[in-house]
Parts: C-alpha cells; structure tokens; sequence
C-alpha cells in the first residue's frame, strides 16, 4: 500500500474518531448562543438565586428562586435538561429563598438544596427528603448556605443565620447526620469556602462583627485571619493554584489576601465607589476574575484580568436596575459559558 494511502485512510479514522467525540453529551444552545452575546434562558418572571450546571452534561442546569411576599410568589426549584429551552418544576415552596444548590461531584444524581432547610435528592431532583435533621432552625433563623467537599463529599458543611445568630454544622455522611462545629465562632453563618488545594481548611464569613475564620483541621479549632469590619461577607473564593490569593466579596468591595491571611488588601480598583460585591468567580482556565456587584446607581458584573483592574462586562439585555444582591453568577469549564441569574437566567459564550 502507498504511504498516500495509508495518510488517508489515517486521517478518514481520525476524523470518524473525532465526530463520535463530539456527539457524547453536545451543548444544546438553541441555536442562539454567539460567542460574546447574552443570551436568555428563560424564568423571567423568577428572581433566580442560585445556579448549578451538572459537571458531566452541561445542557443539565438547575435553577432557584426566591419567594415574594408582596406579589404572593413562591421559591421555586427547576431543571432543565436541554440547556435552558425549557423547564421542569422540581418544588415550590411559600416563604422560601433557594439559596444553595450543590450537585455531588462523584454522583450527579444526588443533590443538595439550601432553601432555609437543608434537602436532597438521590434521583436527579425527581424526589427530595428533608435533611435538616438536628440542625436549628426556626421561623427567623434558616439555612441558606451550604457546600461539599469535592474529594469526600460525604463532608457537607451547612451555616445558619437571623437576628439572633446562627452556625456552623458538619456532616461526614452525606447529611444524615450533623455535627454543630461553631462553637468559637460569633455571629450567624454568611458564607463557607473549602480550599481546593487543601481539604482541612475552610474559611467561613459570619455576620455581626463580619470576622473571616480559617480551619486549617476541618472545622474543629479555628482563628481570625485578620478580615473583619468590612460588611456581610457574602462569598469567598480561593484561587485554584495558588491556595495563598483569596478573594472575599464584602458589603465593602473585594479584599484579597496573598500572605497566609495576615495582611489584606482592598481590590476594588475600577469598580463603582460604595458597591457590595454579592459574589467573586474565578475562571480556572484564563485566571479572570468576575463580580457581580451593587450599588446605589444600579447593578453591574466586572472582570479583572490577571494584572488588570476591574473593568464593566456587557450586560447585554439583562436589568441592571432590579438589584443583584441575592443573585448568582457560575461559569463552566468544558464549554466557558458565564451563567447570571437575577430577573430570568441568562448566559454569556466567552
């Protein structure tokens, strides 16, 4: 056989080879995502809170809200399985807000939802059971913030608060079982972030005195890291590499800390004065940074790149006037889209 043939019929199995990669689990746009656009996905009547995407199927989104008192809507709970072109129902409840939704990282049929209580489901969200077990909750305190160790996650950590404080609760079984672990901790649970590069330490974000604590042992002893003061902490966020840069999204800005947590810095160059950034994303692939942040002028999402400031990204069609502060903002990292949730689900292909 010629060597010309033999490229051939190499480059014919490459090519046969390549196409049936590409048709395992393809993104479902619609037809309508262009790279650079915004684009809707749709629950526009909801006020969504909080976003997950299913890390092995990206068309597989979850998507919460929150309840309205004065229009009389519920929270809701919903799924799509086709990117956003249409919505499943999964719960509603009156007087809720989903805040949380955790999808396990070794078993995407199993999650988890943080909507004043704690719920899970073992089959894709089809049923869920009430999992809040021993953890205290009442008609003013709730729990709204929740994680999972993404090497165990058996390990769920789970924070409450209200007027009257709140705390720290860890499982090692999946939430059958809960353990309080806050007993040094002052004020109710904002925020919970597990280092990526080390297990054993968490930082949490409490309320009142607004103190930033590390564990460096799982949650059994735990230390100031020097952040306190600043407003709510409503998010932490650990940079993938390198464990020493954290970002901590405050009623005040962004504070970074590069030096073990001794020293912080403000980090709010370019962004609007006296805004609350609600949540701080990192993009693992280029190492930008997003916010979604708010204000007393209106609302906007900003990107940092690596030795930049902040700079406004496009909102496309998305109300920037409808505040962001319980919004949400993901990003995945098979097909880089950037997801917000506020009035309606949106998405942006980077």
């Amino acid at each position: 056989m010629k060597a010309s043939a033999i490229i051939f019929y190499i480059f014919c199995f490459l090519g046969i080879y390549f196409l049936n990669s590409c048709k395992s689990n393809p993104i479902n746009d619609g037809g309508n995502a262009q790279i650079g656009e915004w684009q809707s996905l749709g629950l526009e009547n909801e006020s969504i809170t909080s976003i997950a995407i299913d890390p092995n199927d990206e068309n597989i989104i979850y998507a919460g809200s929150s309840s309205d008192f004065s229009s009389g809507t519920s929270g809701k709970l919903f799924k799509s399985t086709d990117s956003g072109e249409s919505w499943n129902l999964l719960i509603s409840t009156s007087d809720a807000r989903f805040n949380e939704i955790i999808i396990d990282p070794l078993n995407t049929n199993i999650l988890y939802v943080a909507n004043g209580s704690i719920l899970k489901s073992i089959d894709a969200g089809l049923n869920f059971s009430d999992i809040t077990g021993n953890i205290q909750t009442n008609y003013e305190t709730k729990a709204y913030v929740l994680t999972i160790d993404q090497k165990n996650p058996n390990i769920l950590f789970a924070g409450t608060g209200g007027f009257f404080g709140g705390g720290l609760y860890k499982s090692i079984d999946a939430g059958n079982n809960w353990s309080w672990i806050g007993d040094s901790l002052k004020g109710g649970v904002t925020s919970i972030a597990i280092d990526p590069n080390n297990l054993n330490t968490l930082y949490v974000g409490t309320a009142g005195e607004t103190i930033l604590w590390k564990s460096t042992d799982g949650g059994k002893l735990w230390t100031q890291t020097g952040l306190g003061g600043k407003g709510l902490i409503h998010d932490i966020r650990i940079e993938s590499v390198a464990s020493g840069n954290i970002f901590v999204a405050t009623r005040t800005g962004v504070w970074k800390r590069s030096d073990n947590g001794i020293n912080w810095q403000i980090f709010n160059e370019g962004l609007p004065d006296n805004c609350s950034v609600i949540k701080v994303l990192e993009d693992t692939g280029t190492k930008a940074l997003y916010v979604a942040e708010t204000n007393n002028n209106g609302n906007g999402i900003y990107k940092r790149d690596v030795g930049g400031i902040w700079e406004k990204f496009d909102t496309g069609q998305i109300d920037t006037l409808s505040s962001f502060y319980y919004s949400d903002l993901k990003i995945t990292k098979k097909n880089k889209f950037l997801y917000f949730g506020n009035k309606g689900l949106s998405r942006y292909q980077l």
